[in-house]
């Protein structure tokens, strides 16, 4: 998913893992996303829990 997919569906980016992944003959930098049953709605819309 994107991260524009991501904070549409209600989750938070919570970091930057620096050069985490190898992809090809790179390094990559890869985002972190979370979403806890306690995090408010986000824009009017209900978190639901599980």
């Amino acid at each position: 998913m994107t991260g524009w997919a991501l904070r549409d569906a209600g989750f938070r980016r919570e970091g930057l893992l620096r050069g985490w992944q190898q992809v090809g003959d790179r390094r990559r930098d890869m985002a972190v996303y979370a979403l806890l049953n306690t995090d408010g709605p986000v824009d009017g819309r209900a978190v639901t829990a599980h």
